[in-house]
């Protein structure tokens, strides 16, 4: 599949993998030059294969306040958050962030977990009223990611964001369907939200804005070097359907206060005891050594977790990687190793290079 991107960046020289069934930009010819624009200046990403799932009806913020792993009843909107969908023994069966608009919950997640995401809500309504729609089709996303995104949106969109929390969001011209929110891939940034026929002139007025600060469009396997500097797990990636919320380390995606929610008890006893088998930390390799997700991971000699994402960073000059790890072996400076490489346990986010 394509996005309504697809052919501007096919002219802008991408080179395109598949991601789920997505053709999205590998990189733009220089994967190095996109990493340095977007730490030093901003770039803009396709990110339109999200899937989007709309949430209506009367009792659509009670109902989605029962059913997922964070707050929603007291969220205004404007307001938003990240949050898990979990099972009953506690596992996360899809994460997304959560927008709240005036007459619907919009949820944004990655393209593989709409039909998840959809098929278990659905099960709980009985008679709540409580409807959904998909509108991936409908609606794209574009990323402006880096410190200078804001010198981006202003000239680009016509008008200054204010400055938000992460995931809270505005609709600066009054239309549910385009929004503008706090939010990254990489460590900070925007995501600009709109009907997929406005995505190409959105996108020219972002890709000048940026290239007149030393940005531009950047590539999937830059984003990606970024996403693990910044920390963050991707589902189907860093989380699967048997990770339980904690390991992730994602406590941003957790309330502790707001009662009963499928997985809830489970979520609770881990908090209550303190205690966790593996938990996701980052790794660090010797400059000359290339390591890559899969690879199992030896402490003192026995088995001791797996990598999950790893990545070479221009900045560190170095592999870095994600992964899980026994508790015990999780603190920062712990040597391992993963197929006969050293690694150094390190601390999230990784420190700036």
């Amino acid at each position: 599949m394509q996005t309504a991107l697809h052919p501007i960046l096919s002219n802008s020289g991408a080179q395109f993998r598949e991601i789920a069934g997505w053709d999205v930009p590998e990189s733009f010819g220089n994967v190095e030059a996109e990493y340095w624009a977007l730490r030093r200046a901003a770039s803009i990403a396709d990110l339109s294969p999200r899937a989007k799932l709309a949430v209506t009806g009367g009792d659509r913020v009670l109902f989605l306040h029962r059913m997922l792993s964070n707050e929603v009843k007291s969220l205004q909107p404007g307001q938003g958050n990240y949050c898990f969908l979990l099972n009953p023994q506690g596992h996360i069966l899809a994460d997304m962030n959560l927008l709240v608009q005036p007459a619907r919950v919009l949820l944004d997640c990655e393209p593989q977990e709409a039909a998840e995401i959809r098929r278990t809500l659905e099960r709980f309504v009985v008679a709540a009223d409580v409807k959904f729609e998909e509108l991936t089709g409908r609606l794209g996303t574009i990323g402006v990611e880096g410190p200078l995104s804001r010198e981006v949106i202003c000239p680009a969109l016509g008008f200054e964001p204010p400055h938000m929390k992460s995931l809270a969001h505005i609709s600066p011209e009054g239309d549910p369907d385009f929004i503008v929110a706090r939010n990254a891939v990489s460590e900070a940034g925007f995501w600009v939200i709109a009907p997929q026929e406005r995505l190409p002139g959105l996108w020219e007025k972002l890709a000048e804005a940026a290239g007149r600060l030393g940005g531009g469009p950047v590539g999937w396997a830059a984003l990606e070097t970024a996403r693990i500097e910044a920390g963050k797990p991707r589902f189907g990636v860093d989380i699967e359907q048997r990770t339980i919320p904690q390991e992730t380390g994602q406590f941003r995606a957790l309330s502790f206060t707001k009662g009963c929610y499928p997985g809830q008890e489970i979520v609770e006893r881990v908090r209550s005891r303190g205690h966790l088998n593996r938990q996701l930390v980052g790794f660090t390799a010797p400059p000359d050594q290339v390591i890559r997700a899969g690879m199992k991971l030896l402490a003192q000699d026995r088995e001791a977790g797996h990598l999950t994402s790893a990545a070479f960073s221009p900045g560190s000059k170095r592999y870095i990687a994600l992964g899980y790890l026994r508790h015990e072996f999780a603190q920062p400076g712990t040597q391992v190793s993963a197929e006969g490489i050293p690694l150094e346990v390190g601390t999230l986010p990784f420190p700036r290079g």
